[in-house]
């Protein structure tokens, strides 16, 4: 059976979307597509257009998407662990809760604060345009927790008055 059909089989969505998946696959080109929950796990999507579209939950683990055009697109909670995006427009797309690890984002152009809050532990942004690095700042939502932490600085005395920054003996000479 053609790879084509097994991913037809396999994936969970209705039959509106159906035709959504054909035309990506075999065009490579589907704006505005309706691909939520769809299995792209190691596809071909160089050069793709995928302006607008809707792809939420779907699994684009290991797919090649270098140079897609994604501007616009929902990837909610998507996949995209270990994909390569290299040289892919990612303005104005949704990246909440989406797995970006150990993705390429080289030469990737993203919208400032993109990252905030997609999953990016060891994706490779060498190069990325406009990729913002979550700051402690800005990482109010979901702060990204270090494995070495920093040490615990000592709570201050409740009822103690505050110590002098100096000796008062030494002020009466």
């Amino acid at each position: 059976m053609p790879l084509l059909g097994l991913l037809l089989i396999a994936s969970p969505m209705q039959a509106e979307s159906m035709d959504d998946l054909i035309k990506v696959l075999q065009d490579g080109e589907c704006r505005n597509c309706r691909l939520a929950d769809a299995d792209l796990v190691h596809a071909d999507l160089r050069d793709a257009d995928l302006r607008d579209a809707r792809l939420q939950r779907a699994n684009l683990g290991e797919a090649q998407l270098d140079g897609a055009d994604l501007r616009g697109a929902n990837l909610s909670f998507t996949s995209l662990h270990g994909a390569s995006l290299r040289g892919a427009n990612l303005e104005g797309s949704v990246l909440h809760g989406t797995d970006l690890r150990d993705a390429d984002l080289s030469g990737a152009r993203l919208s400032p604060n993109a990252l905030e809050e997609a999953h990016w532990q060891g994706a490779n942004r060498k190069s990325a345009e406009a990729a913002t690095v979550p700051t402690p700042q800005t990482q109010r939502k979901y702060p990204v927790r270090s494995a070495d932490p920093q040490p615990a600085q000592p709570a201050p005395r409740v009822g103690a008055a505050p110590l002098p920054d100096k000796d008062p003996e030494e002020d009466r000479c």
